[in-house]
């Protein structure tokens, strides 16, 4: 869910972005006209989409912190929760 509304967001900003770029052949009252009808709903537009983005983050960070299943760098903890050790790597000597 998280990454639909985030995924929603960014492409709102893209098509605005799009928008913004298209009018800039256009004169200055028909930029104005635009802009005006931008900021009277896309404001709205935005806050439906990062809003709920933001909070679906937060309850999945809650959620895995809470089981203690956080993954970071690829390694994944043990059935207890606690970290395996890390097993060194045997590095090979360069060939001189």
């Amino acid at each position: 869910m998280s990454l639909l509304f985030a995924g929603l967001f960014a492409g709102f900003l893209l098509a605005v972005l799009v928008l913004e770029t298209s009018l800039r052949a256009f004169d200055a009252s028909v930029y104005t006209q635009v802009r005006q009808v931008e900021l009277d709903r896309l404001d709205a537009l935005a806050s439906a989409t990062l809003l709920p983005a933001l909070a679906a983050t937060v309850v999945l960070v809650v959620a895995e912190r809470g089981r203690g299943t956080c993954v970071t760098a690829g390694r994944s903890p043990t059935p207890r929760g606690r970290w395996p050790p890390r097993r060194r790597s045997r590095a090979l000597p360069w060939p001189h």
